[in-house]
């Protein structure tokens, strides 16, 4: 693999894996999917990349992560939309606690 398909290589890599991060934890709603979609896509667009950029390159796995990718950036992302299930609930319990609090006094 030349120099340049290597560098492509880690930007999408590095773009798959921080974008559904970014994308649950900034938006309100379809964070789920549409971060899975996006795990997907960006795993496909290398693919097609660096098979343009190194054109003895094997695309079995092109392949296979066309058909596996939606459910793997599902099974990726979903820990994470968990958290932010967690932290939003959390949040709204301690300010439902607290406004219930404050009108028994």
């Amino acid at each position: 693999m030349n120099n340049m398909a290597n560098i492509f290589d880690k930007l999408c890599l590095t773009l798959m894996l921080i974008g559904p991060i970014f994308i649950i934890f900034k938006f309100k709603k379809w964070t789920l999917p549409i971060a899975s979609c996006w795990f997907w896509i960006i795993g496909i667009i290398p693919g097609i990349g660096l098979s343009f950029l190194d054109p003895e390159r094997n695309s079995i796995i092109d392949h296979t992560w066309f058909i596996i990718g939606l459910p793997a950036g599902f099974i990726y992302s979903f820990p994470f939309w968990g958290i932010k299930y967690f932290l939003t609930q959390r949040k709204k319990r301690i300010q439902f606690t607290s406004s219930f609090v404050e009108e028994t006094q």
